[in-house]
């Protein structure tokens, strides 16, 4: 049977965190995917530990912010060996740093990839979380998703496609490139998104879904 996993980012405004571990143990999820407030230091990581423990699930995966993964590699390898974390990933760019070129993507993708070679040197596993703007073509006919690939050889996407080529990219070209994917209906009002289908990529058991 696939197992399931939480992203526990979608319920970041609805703590306690504890209540919520109960939640998904009794719906029967297996596992949660952590973010960087819940491990930003050693007290966050122990009483995440404890919490973990308690509710019966497990946390294969996490995200952490770039700037932490490049500055703190080994704190980050630290956490994850301390909360049994298989694989980490890098959730997101903001926009005003995003590239705007094809060769600006590819430099990120290069810049992804030697971020992540601690934590592979480490035995982790290291990826990056996608969004639908790296299937939107910049001023020069690039595709983001596909410069980023480029730019770093074997960065162990994430996916995060929503329903529908938003692109024009066809995001679905390039699952093949991608592990675990979890799939949404595009933003009609945030306040309501209501937790969608999804599915998996490659041969990782993983999916996410919930409100945003």
């Amino acid at each position: 049977m696939t197992a399931f996993s939480y992203q526990l980012y979608s319920s970041r405004n609805f703590p306690p965190l504890a209540d919520t571990l109960r939640l998904l143990a009794r719906l029967g999820y297996g596992g949660v995917e952590g973010y960087g407030a819940l491990y930003a230091d050693a007290a966050g990581v122990a009483k995440l530990k404890t919490q973990l423990a308690a509710s019966g699930l497990t946390m294969p995966t996490a995200h952490v912010g770039l700037d932490v993964l490049e500055t703190e590699p080994d704190r980050v390898i630290a956490m994850a060996r301390d909360l049994g974390i298989a694989t980490v990933y890098c959730p997101h760019i903001a926009a005003e740093q995003r590239p705007t070129t094809g060769r600006g993507y590819e430099d990120f993708g290069r810049r992804l990839a030697a971020a992540g070679k601690p934590l592979r040197d480490a035995g982790l596993g290291f990826g990056w979380h996608n969004h639908d703007f790296e299937f939107k073509k910049t001023a020069d006919g690039a595709l983001p998703q596909a410069a980023i690939f480029e730019g770093g050889p074997r960065p162990g996407m994430g996916g995060r496609h929503r329903l529908g080529d938003q692109g024009r990219g066809r995001p679905a070209a390039l699952d093949r490139r991608v592990r675990p994917a979890h799939h949404r209906r595009p933003r009609q009002g945030q306040a309501n998104q209501q937790p969608l289908i999804a599915r998996c990529c490659g041969n990782t058991p993983r999916l996410w879904c919930g409100r945003r």
